[in-house]
Parts: C-alpha cells; structure tokens; sequence
C-alpha cells in the first residue's frame, strides 16, 4: 500500500519539490525489497556496478529468465521446475556502510544459487566479497556459479572461491586446518566486444542452467539444440506460408512503390528542366546543364523529356543560328562592383568592393587574386600583363608575371584607359596624363595644366590611332581633345574650346573626325549641342542643337550606362542618352530621327550598319535612320535575361552583362555548334505534300472534332501513319491516321508546319517548320533545335546566315550525357546558387 500510495504522489508532482528523484527510486526499491522479502529466488547475480559489468548481468539475467528447459528432460529435473522464475539483480550501488543492507541479506539467503560476474574488477569491490561470505553462510560452495566475463581466472576469480578449508586431526589428536584447492563450476562469456560476449552468453547460459537444474551439461546442450532445431523448423515452416503471402503482397507494393518512384523522379526532372530555364535566364548556363544532368538516368531509361530536351538546348549542340546564349560566367560569390575586359580578350577582371580577380576568358577559371587590405572603395583597371588597383590607402600595379604587388605614385581618384590588347594604357590623376606599357612601368607625363587654358580638365574618353592616341577633356570651364604619341608622349595636336554650363561631354571618333556632345541646362530645359570636330584641321565642320534630350540617366545611381555614347556608320550618326536616341544626317547635318524608351540605355553597339542597344530590362532594339526601331529581343536571345542590368558591354561580336547585385558577369555569344562543319553546295529542304483541312480530318467516323477549327493546312507523316494539324488555339495535334486517336499534342507559337517524317537516323519521327523537332519512339519531344534542311549520311544539315550550310553530326541519349559529363568534370555550383535554386 505504501509504494501504490508513494506512486500516487508523485504522480501528482507532489513529492517534485521536496525529495530528489534518486532518494525515491533508492526508497522505492527498498521498500519494494522489503515487501517481498518471503520472496524465493532461483539465482543472485552478485556483480560490481560499472558499464561493462552491468552489461553482461542485465544480459544474463534476461537470458537466464527467458531460458526455455526442453520437454525432454523434465523428467529428469529432481526439483520438478520447468524453468527459472526468479532472478536477483540489484540495480543500485550499496550505500557505505560496514554491512549489506537487510533486503540484499535477505535476497541471498532465499537464493538457491550465486552466480557471480567475474573481472578484475569485481574483486576491488568489498561488497561482492560480502555476498559471496554471506551466501556461503546457508549454502554449500557448488551453489556459488562463476562467469569468467573479462581477463584470465588468476586475476578475476575470487579466492574465497578457490579453496576450502578442510580440518583434520594429527598424530597428537590436535585439529589441524588446511586449504584445499578447487576448481569452481564455470562459465566463460568472454569477447573481443560485445557482439562476441552476447553470442558467448548463450553457451554460458546452458551451463549454468544445467547447474541450476541439476542436469548434465552435455545431455542438456544437445536436447536444448534439437529443441531449437524443431522450433525453426515449425518457425520457418510458418515463415516459408507466410513468405509466400507475403512475396505476392510484396511484389504488388514494389510494383506500386516502384511505379510512385518513377513518378517522383519524372517529376523532379520535370523540376530541374524549369530551374534550369531559370538559370539560363538568369545567364547561369552551366549551372543549367548541371540540373538537368543530375536529372536524367545514365541508362537512357525511364528519362523526362523535358529534361532531355533542356539538356540539348543548354549544351548548344545543334545550334545553328547567330542568337545570343549565355557561355560563360564569372563568379566571384559577392555582389560585382565593375568588370574589365581586353580586347583581345583573353582575361576579364572582376572586381568586388574588397577584392579583384582576373579570369580566364573561356575556361572561366580565376587565374589570378588580389584582395585589398581595406574592405571597400576598391577600384581596378586591367592592363596587358597586370592589374593598376588602388583604393583610399593609394595605388598598386599586381604582376602576372610575379603576383607580386608594386606600390604606385598615384591616387585612387586615378583611371586607366587601355587599348586593345592592353599593351599600352593612359592614366589620368589629379590633372595629368600618364603613359604606361603593359608592365605598368611609366613611360612619360603630360603635365594638363600646362597645356589647356581652362581649369581642371578631366579626362572623359580616349581612341586608339595606329600613330596616335586622341584624348577627350571636359571641365567646368570648357571641353577640348589632346592628341600625342602613345610611345614618347609627344604632342601632336592640341584643341580647346571654353564653353561655360557644361556637364560631362561625350564623344565619338571616326575616320578623322571627333564628335562632342555637350549638355547644358538653359531656361527652356536641357539642351544638347553636338559638335563635328576635324581632327586633323582643328576646326568644327558643324553642329546643331537637341532640345529636351536627357544625357545621364538621373536619380538611378545602382545603373551604369555607356561606354562609346556617339556611334558612326558610312550614312548616320547615333547619340543615345539615358533613355533617347538621336539619329544625325552628317551630309545634312541634322537630326532624322528621335527614339525614346521608357527604359535606360545600358550598352550600344553598331550591327549590320544599325545601332543596337540593350536596356536595364535585357531587351534590345534596334534603330536605324533608315527602317525606323523595332524591339528585336526574342529574336537576339535565346533565352531573355530576366534581371535587371547594371551594366553591359558589347566588345568583338560578343556581349557582357552585370545584373544589377549580381555575384557574377556573364559573356553571351552568338556562336553556333562547336560541332558544326561548313559544306559546300546546295540542299534542298524535305517537305511533305500540303492538303487542306478537310482533305485530312474530313472522315466524321474517324475524327469528332470541328474541322473549322484547324488552320490553313494539314498532311500527313511520310509513311502516312500519322496525321497533322495546327489548330487555331496554336496548338499542334498529331492523330493516328488509322483510327483518328489522338496521340500527342503540343502548344507551339509557330505559325507554319511544312514537313512530318520518319528518320531512320535518329529512329524516330521528326517534325519541321521553323524549327525541327525531334520526338522520341513514345512521340513525346525531346530536342527543339534550329530547322533541320534535310538528313544525309550520319548528319543534319542546315543552315547558318554566317557560314551558310553546315553539317552537325546526330548526338543521341548517350552521347549528350557524355558530352555533358565531359563539360562539367568535378564542377559543384557554389553553395548560395544551390541555396537560392533548390539545387541540394
């Protein structure tokens, strides 16, 4: 009643506050201890409190408790058990006292036998010396079972157990007592860990239970395995009915969880083909092909089209046209402050708040580092064989050729203009003009303020002549050129004009003639004057005036436009300022045409005898004297950029965009297939015979849909199994020509389809009008690629505006991964582009 009530408290977190919890688990067991002190026991495990001890008594006693006596032998067991009911075993250390407690005591004398767990350490305990006297008290000494759990006998048995005392009388009748030696009864548990000690255990036990019941220990060991034997057999019996039902449950689950893991491997690949049309817009292409890759089975089964169909758009294999891709991207893993690039490019710098590095412009590895000992304001330029960095501590030149950094006499107001190879650069700081070779060293020093009249002329732009290097000025009082020998810095013309009101002029070079645009603010608004200045003659040829024409791009400091702002063609002059273009008819000297955008001019360039720009939204334009402007996006990417633009630059047919708090820079190129080959002749592109709508779908018993609802034309594949129509809703259906059931259908902003054939190279069918699209032997599409002109031998034919008809060999499922495989190598994008695209 006392321990129910006990237990009742504490549930009632009534005893919480005032007794620790280990005073009443110590009084409960004593309590316990003394209520069933009348209780008999089959066997006392006398054992010393420690992790591997108590180990091998909790395991002996649960071993001991769960032994089951074969059948056979009850008849044998003097005692009539049939098994081990009971079994002591204190969980507790003893307190420190001279005595055992009364329910220890009471526990071994109402024990028939000890079993004791012997290691070196049980002999440190005085406490199990003590059970073992105690217990010898009231039984004989084959009752006191021994396990060898740890070490060799000499050094774990204990003496007591060893020897008895054996008393004799002599020749004079004197009792004389001696020792003798013994050899108690036991069992050995011992392991190299404890896997071992448990498996020995079950032998031990045997042992120690043929003891206990009296019963001879070989006799017991062999009846104990034949028991065993006959319970596995009945076991596995049972196993071997239930297995069978449980085979045929099993391979239905398998079959269902099977068919569940492809479905969410499909649609996990579905998952990366949208992450990486994601990535490719953001410009990150090879962190494209790396989720699309991770998608798809190297075995070629059970793949997602969709993800295939990424990875052939993304590995660029059968590009074909002069569209805009991302190539490379240079990741510096924090925001881009400004990036630099040679003409020749071979390197491109790019520059952090804290840091440069310069990499390789096609492998996109960082070849060289600079990191700067102050953590912002770092400003960088690239020169041929070294990198002119400063920040407010002042100014270094790092060697290529060393990696090592040269203090500089410069500020970190000073600015490098290089030209194209990088072999010779102009440094302009604190009113003058330094030459210096790729090297960095200093060549000469033109001295500003000696030269023009005005005060404080600033550098503003510098063309590179074979013979000359042609120096633009602006400045608060007036705006000017300096044109001099880039190897001597000797002076070969000097021109300046004062002009009060100015702001930031611009300019632009061509064939002797320097171009100034000059802003001004009047009482009308912003005006803009655009001057035509001989070079050669010194004089102005023309000018005129622009009236509300925005030069800068205002309150929009996180953007960077232009570069070149005055572009020249053979027949037109393009000025762009923030968001304007103005068109100028040199013959004619006027103004032709004026565009405006609700978007900033972040880069321009001259194309095809037009000018095209790229706004901060990544669409481009085109403009032109001639045919007007027109957004020409769709048609220039293959894939837009969807972030904004903190700048661009457009150099050698190539464009490099910085997105706006962007980690990296991206080069796009034009370039077509690294697979292609020009060949010579004429083709002639495949086409099947064009029907009208009701000449295909007109059998009402095959087909139950409006016939109204498809377009202009439909036909038939080649081999006349299937038929085609694009439908009004701009979707294309393909039908089996047999039966009318559809097969598969597709939304297409196509607006023409001209040919439908099998292809006995690619084992499949291909559909072609602006495109090709190659189906899969399922007709679900697995590459949308430039249009096919026709297939001869191993080969597509087609045809680029560059190198006219060209050849690319058909790369199959194996072949691509392969290619994929050889273009990633050990490659892991960094772990914020794996955070930010679900890419872990």
């Amino acid at each position: 009643m006392l321990v129910s009530l006990l237990l009742n408290l504490i549930r009632k977190n009534v005893y919480n506050k005032q007794c620790s919890n280990s005073m009443i688990k110590r009084y409960l067991m004593r309590s316990s201890m003394s209520d069933q002190k009348g209780l008999h026991y089959d066997a006392f495990i006398s054992y010393r409190h420690n992790e591997f001890d108590s180990f091998v008594a909790e395991n002996l006693h649960k071993k001991l408790e769960n032994f089951k006596l074969p059948k056979s032998v009850f008849s044998k067991v003097r005692s009539g058990k049939k098994r081990i009911e009971r079994v002591f075993r204190d969980v507790d250390e003893l307190p420190l006292t001279d005595n055992l407690s009364d329910p220890i005591t009471t526990a071994l004398q109402n024990s028939d036998f000890l079993i004791t767990i012997c290691t070196p350490r049980y002999l440190e305990s005085k406490w199990c010396m003590k059970e073992i006297e105690v217990f010898l008290q009231s039984h004989p000494r084959d009752h006191v079972l021994v396990v060898l759990a740890e070490d060799e006998p000499v050094n774990s048995f204990p003496k007591i157990l060893c020897y008895e005392e054996v008393r004799s009388r002599n020749d004079r009748g004197e009792i004389v007592i001696t020792r003798r030696e013994l050899e108690p009864l036991a069992a050995d548990t011992r392991g190299d860990n404890k896997k071992e000690v448990l498996k020995a255990m079950d032998t031990a036990v045997i042992k120690l239970c043929a003891a206990i019941f009296g019963l001879n220990y070989d006799d017991l060991k062999q009846r104990h395995r034949a028991q065993k034997i006959r319970r596995l057999s009945m076991i596995f019996g049972s196993i071997g009915a239930a297995l069978l039902i449980f085979a045929i449950f099993a391979t239905i689950m398998l079959i269902k969880i099977s068919s569940q893991n492809r479905q969410l491997r499909y649609d996990l690949a579905t998952t990366m083909a949208n992450t990486a049309d994601n990535l490719c817009a953001d410009g990150r292409n090879k962190d494209a092909v790396y989720a699309v890759r991770g998608a798809l089975p190297d075995d070629g089964t059970d793949y997602n089209e969709k993800a295939l169909r990424a990875l052939y758009q993304d590995m660029g294999v059968y590009k074909a046209s002069d569209m805009y891709a991302p190539v490379c991207t240079y990741d510096v893993g924090s925001w881009v402050e400004s990036f630099d690039i040679l003409h020749d490019e071979q390197d491109i710098l790019v520059a952090e708040s804290d840091a440069a590095y310069v990499f390789d412009i096609e492998s996109c590895d960082i070849v060289h580092e600079i990191l700067s000992p102050y953590p912002n304001g770092l400003q960088a330029d690239l020169f041929g064989e070294g990198v002119l960095w400063s920040t407010h501590l002042g100014s270094n030149f790092y060697s290529f050729d060393s990696g090592q950094n040269t203090e500089m006499e410069l500020t970190d107001f000073a600015r490098a203009y290089h030209n194209d190879d990088g072999s010779l650069a102009i440094v302009s700081d604190e009113g003058n003009l330094y030459g210096m070779d790729g090297f960095g060293d200093l060549l000469y020093t033109i001295y500003l303020n000696d030269i023009f009249t005005y005060e404080e002329p600033e550098l503003a732009d510098v063309f590179w002549n074979q013979d000359e290097v042609l120096c633009c000025f602006g400045g608060y009082e007036g705006w000017g050129y300096l044109s001099f020998d880039p190897q001597n810095g000797d002076i070969i013309s000097l021109y300046e004009k004062k002009d009060e009101s100015i702001y930031e002029p611009v300019f632009g070079y061509n064939d002797g003639i320097l171009y100034a645009a000059i802003s001004e603010e009047t009482d009308e608004g912003s005006r803009v004057r655009v001057y035509a200045n001989d070079v050669g003659l010194g004089d102005i040829s023309w000018k005129l005036s622009i009236d509300d024409f925005e030069m800068e791009i205002v309150d929009a400091y996180d953007f960077e436009n232009g570069n070149q702002r005055i572009l020249v063609t053979e027949e037109f002059i393009y000025f762009y300022g923030a968001y304007e273009v103005a068109v100028i008819d040199p013959i004619l000297e006027e103004i032709v045409s004026r565009y405006s955008y609700n978007e900033y001019i972040m880069e321009a360039w001259i194309m095809n005898d037009e000018m095209y720009f790229i706004s901060n939204y990544g669409k481009v334009f085109t403009c032109s004297g001639s045919y007007g402007q027109q957004e020409v996006t769709d048609t220039f990417f293959s894939k837009k950029p969807v972030q904004y633009i903190k700048t661009a630059r457009f150099i050698n047919g190539e464009l490099y965009i910085l997105f706006l708090n962007a980690s990296y820079v991206i080069r796009y190129s034009n370039s077509i297939s690294p697979f292609a080959e020009a060949v010579d002749g004429e083709y002639e592109e495949t086409s099947v015979e064009l029907y009208f709508p009701d000449q295909v779908f007109g059998d009402e018993e095959l087909y139950d849909f409006n016939i109204d609802l498809v377009s202009e034309v439909a036909f038939y594949s080649d081999d006349e199994k299937y038929s085609f129509g694009l439908f009004n809703d701009h979707t294309a259906k393909f039908f089996d020509a047999r039966t009318g059931e559809l097969i598969t259908s597709f939304e297409t902003t196509e607006e023409h389809f001209n040919d439908f054939r099998y292809c006995d190279l690619t084992g499949s069918y291909i559909l072609s009008g602006e495109k090709s699209y190659i189906f899969d032997k399922d007709m679900r599409i697995i590459c949308i690629m430039d249009r096919i002109v026709c297939v001869e031998d191993d080969y597509f034919i087609m045809y680029s505006n560059e190198y006219g008809y060209i050849r690319i060999p058909y790369i199959d499922y194996s072949g691509l991964c392969d290619l994929a495989d050889d273009y990633l190598g050990d490659y892991e994008p960094p772990y914020t582009v794996k955070q930010k695209y679900g890419l872990n």
